[in-house]
């Protein structure tokens, strides 16, 4: 009768703390929009395994287009692993940047620390993941049309 208590016990306590999906790896599924009128890219020579210099350049010519950085998800780090991309567990609940809601037209550089939020990133390949929306707006003032997108920047760290 304890055996089978036991035994009972140990597989609620398997159930109870996930079995199958390991600590850390949430599979990201995000569509990354390469043909977009922005770029993002690394400053030459700022990567360390605690942050970057981020490069955002606006290549729309078009007034009535704005360009606006992500609110909620302004940015997080996503590793890859066996040629898919999982998420990097943050180490706190809720961060924001400091450019959250910025208008990006032509080029903007970004100091981008990630050791507050992710940590110092060990060996491996990562990508810098960021949001924005186009707003479509008639004559430069109402918004008609909005539609998010996503960038990324591949880096190594090693």
């Amino acid at each position: 009768m304890k055996t089978r208590l036991l035994f009972c016990c140990l597989i609620g306590m398997i159930l109870l703390t996930g079995c199958g999906t390991s600590k850390g790896k949430v599979r990201s599924n995000l569509v990354i929009d390469t043909a977009h009128s922005m770029s993002m890219r690394i400053k030459t020579g700022s990567l360390t395994s605690k942050g970057m210099v981020l490069v955002v350049e606006n290549l729309i010519q078009d007034d009535n287009i704005v360009i606006v950085g992500g609110v909620d998800d302004d940015y997080h780090l996503e590793y890859q692993s066996g040629g898919k991309w999982y998420y990097v567990e943050s180490l706190i609940e809720e961060y924001y940047v400091a450019l959250l809601g910025k208008y990006y037209k032509d080029t903007i550089e970004q100091q981008i620390n990630w050791e507050t939020r992710y940590g110092t990133l060990s060996d491996g390949k990562y990508r810098l993941v960021k949001a924005f929306t186009e707003e479509k707006r008639e004559d430069g003032k109402s918004v008609t049309q909005k539609e998010k997108f996503w960038l990324a920047v591949e880096f190594e760290i090693e």
